[in-house]
């Protein structure tokens, strides 16, 4: 596969770490396209948004080190531009709309976009209680708006410095450009909202920045695990410890308490409140309206329901019927529970159950309707009476 890289003639910290990376999988056929560098009037910035990047080595001396070939990239050079199979960029200015060839110049850019465009992402990100992370994509005449091959949320942790952070941001986009073709074989988009792309940040809102930033941890701190195929939505709160897997979908709003496991697929709908410790297995949806308190556990395809006579053509939102399940309650695969009850502390609702009145604590429940059948113990086994007798 032939690859491009931009950069500058000058030495450069990015194409630098990018080159080594690329040369280190032992696959790539690579040419350096060469792009002027336009000098700007120096600023002098409260917050660099990333690490130092004008050392090292200089572009002439990459070839060197690595037998490459420079090539200006310019009108004079299309023809070769386009023999290419992928560009990476590295250093770039601006791109003149009649060398930007469809789907084969690749930037990485430190935002996740559409929501987080154009420059200085990462303070903006946090000057607007943002998610941060990095968005491979596409370069096109839009601003940061190319179509997005691969996104990923950073792992912020509440012990990063701000500087620690932009070093992460920096060594993931690098990661990320390296890989590529990974990428490229599987996508991932986030669907974020579209906002407008933003410009260079006034000192006084990185003040801001800056006095705010421990805040912003507290909110984006990632002492949990999201695979990167979940969507998490804005005003989500998640616990420490908790694990969410494949496919799920946490909507605005909700609460997820500390050391919970979601297992794939699992909905949680607007405003769920969802205790610590609970277990929720693979193909659960928790509707708005549903409240688990702490060590619940859901089995497989579990059903909430939040509407008693839902019609298709009737809006009966304001009619939602609150279900509370109770600590410690266990709930069966493929139990269904109709909304407007509440699942007493340590009961057990046998799998394939359909819930439609209050369940006693310690009781255990099944059939269709659920009927009490007997009772179980703290930890889940069966009794001859009530633990509470």
């Amino acid at each position: 596969m032939k690859i491009g890289l931009t950069t500058y003639s000058l030495p450069h910290k990015k194409t630098q770490d990018i080159l080594r990376g690329l040369i280190d999988k032992n696959k790539y056929s690579i040419t350096l396209f060469e792009m002027p560098f336009k000098k700007f009037k120096k600023r002098n910035p409260l917050i660099k948004h990333r690490p130092d990047m004008f050392h090292g080595k200089s572009a002439k001396d990459l070839c060197k080190e690595f037998n490459l070939e420079i090539i200006k990239f310019d009108e004079a050079n299309k023809s070769i531009l386009q023999e290419q199979d992928y560009i990476i960029i590295g250093g770039a200015q601006l791109i003149p709309d009649d060398l930007i060839l469809k789907k084969k110049i690749i930037n990485c850019h430190c935002g996740l976009t559409p929501q987080v465009r154009g420059l200085d992402s990462l303070k903006w990100a946090i000057y607007f209680n943002q998610p941060l992370g990095n968005t491979l994509h596409f370069v096109d005449s839009s601003i940061d708006d190319g179509e997005i091959i691969f996104q990923e949320k950073i792992d912020l942790s509440k012990g990063d410095s701000l500087d620690e952070l932009i070093d992460k941001m920096y060594h993931e986009e690098i990661k990320m450009l390296i890989n590529f073709e990974a990428h490229l074989n599987n996508p991932l988009a986030l669907n974020l909202p579209r906002t407008k792309p933003n410009m260079r940040m006034p000192k006084k809102l990185e003040e801001h920045v800056l006095r705010d930033f421990d805040k912003y941890k507290i909110k984006f701190s990632s002492n949990y695990f999201i695979h990167e195929t979940s969507i998490v939505d804005q005003d989500v709160v998640i616990g420490d410890g908790t694990k969410i897997w494949h496919w799920c979908h946490l909507s605005s709003g909700s609460q997820i308490g500390e050391d919970c496991t979601l297992g794939q697929n699992t909905y949680v709908g607007n405003n769920v409140g969802i205790g610590n410790k609970c277990k929720i297995q693979n193909n659960v949806s928790i509707y708005e309206s549903v409240i688990l308190e702490d060590e619940v556990f859901c089995g497989p395809s579990v059903v909430f329901t939040n509407v008693k006579n839902p019609r298709a053509s009737v809006d009966r939102k304001d009619e939602f019927k609150k279900t509370i399940i109770r600590k410690g309650a266990s709930i069966g695969a493929n139990a269904t529970i109709v909304c407007g009850v509440e699942i007493g502390a340590y009961s057990f609702i046998a799998a394939g159950a359909v819930v439609t009145k209050d369940v006693e604590a310690f009781s255990l429940v099944a059939g269709t309707p659920a009927e009490k059948i007997g009772w179980m113990s703290k930890n889940g086994e069966r009794l001859d009476k009530s633990p509470n007798k």
